[in-house]
This record gives structure tokens, C-alpha cells and sequence, in this order.
């Protein structure tokens, strides 16, 4: 059976204490790639 996913980026966040934690850089700050509002379709078979 196909599916669909629809994924609405609804906030963005930004941990400091975490990306001081984990991250090379940590004061990249938020994440440059994805924007309040956008959306993605994933279509597939037995996610």
C-alpha cells in the first residue's frame, strides 16, 4: 500500500547547551536549511 507523510516545519529552536555539547561550531545558531512554513511530501511503500 503507498503513503504519504506531510511534514510542516512549525518552530525552530535553538538548544545551546546542547550544540555546545555535540557540535565542531557551537555557535552556528539555528539551523540555516529549514524555515518556519515549509512543507515536504514523503510518498513511499510501508514506511
Amino acid at each position: 500500500m503507498k503513503h504519504q507523510c506531510k511534514i510542516t516545519v512549525i518552530d525552530s529552536v535553538v538548544f545551546s547547551e546542547l550544540q555546545e555539547k555535540y557540535l565542531a561550531d557551537p555557535k552556528v545558531g539555528a539551523c540555516p536549511l529549514f524555515k518556519v512554513g515549509d512543507t515536504f511530501l514523503l510518498e513511499g511503500y510501508n514506511f
